[in-house]
């Protein structure tokens, strides 16, 4: 069970890899695990590995040159799908076709979902349903990100602070759809619990390809600064490129830097502007802030 689209598709693709599954079942319809909720498609970013730009829908991936200016990209805004887009292209390149079409054809109707050896669900399709065991995938919030976020002192704006209850309340609702026994990854284990008969840890799937995780903090870190390196993050606005225009469309540069200053992510940027993610990428590209 996954919190999003992506970090299912990882998880089934994994497992397929590792326990040769024969007969599988994804709740809901298994063409919609390629895409993130912004509706970037796994091959938008395979095509750009393959340097193929025009082969791109996604506006805003249609706009990077190359994987690793996606990369930068997603160290700047956080966005989880497309940090797992980018592992699963890193790891599998050109064999991802031939991975979907195998798992698709491993799939088993509604009628025979009990014979499956897996069944894979996001939690929003899991809500309401119950599994005798269940493995979490990695993309949930740890406990280790939450308090880094919300730290000793911290005031969080109330959106940030609805964020993050969301995010708990996810890992509640995935945790709860266990009847019997919990697998869940050693980073999402809460200091002081032990892993016991009913919950057990799963090694972190970079940790299995013998590669060091990097921790959140130093990622937060990272992601936080990347615009003005070597600046404390957050702490100046957007250093505006010469002959670039205060304003844009709907919404004013000062408005945009504000909110980006605020903490705020790509898409919440786009949301609190009223414009389109492509149309903020683009102006912020502009200004020189990514």
């Amino acid at each position: 069970m996954a919190r999003t689209n992506l970090g299912l598709l990882l998880k089934a693709i994994d497992y397929l890899e590792e326990r040769c599954l024969s007969r599988l079942y994804f709740e809901g319809n298994i063409h919609s695990y390629t895409y993130a909720e912004e509706g970037a498609s796994l091959y938008d970013v395979l095509s750009l590995f393959n340097g193929k730009p025009s082969a791109v829908h996604d506006p805003v991936i249609k706009r990077m040159r190359d994987l690793a200016e996606l990369e930068e990209y997603i160290s700047m805004t956080g966005e989880i799908e497309l940090a797992l887009m980018v592992e699963i292209v890193k790891k599998y390149g050109n064999g991802i076709p031939g991975i979907l079409r195998s798992l698709k054809d491993k799939h088993v109707g509604d009628q025979e979902k009990e014979r499956a050896e897996y069944i894979f669900s996001t939690v929003h399709r899991a809500k309401g349903m119950e599994y005798d065991e269940v493995h979490l995938a990695e993309d949930f919030m740890t406990e280790e990100r939450l308090m880094a976020i919300t730290g000793k002192g911290k005031e969080l704006e109330p959106a940030v602070q609805a964020r993050l209850r969301e995010e708990i309340n996810l890992l509640y609702v995935a945790v709860t759809r266990a009847r019997h026994r919990l697998y869940i990854p050693e980073n999402l284990l809460p200091q002081g619990v032990e892993p016991s008969s009913a919950v057990r840890t799963l090694r972190l799937w970079k940790e299995k390809r013998g590669r060091a995780e990097e921790s959140l903090p130093a990622r937060e870190e990272r992601r936080e600064g990347s615009f003005f390196k070597g600046t404390p993050p957050r702490k100046r606005a957007a250093p505006v490129k010469k002959g670039a225009s205060r304003s844009h469309g709907n919404f004013t540069d000062q408005a945009l830097v504000d909110l980006y200053l605020q903490g705020k992510s790509v898409q919440e940027i786009a949301k609190g502007l009223g414009s389109p993610r492509d149309v903020v990428l683009q102006r912020m590209q502009t200004l020189g802030m990514f």
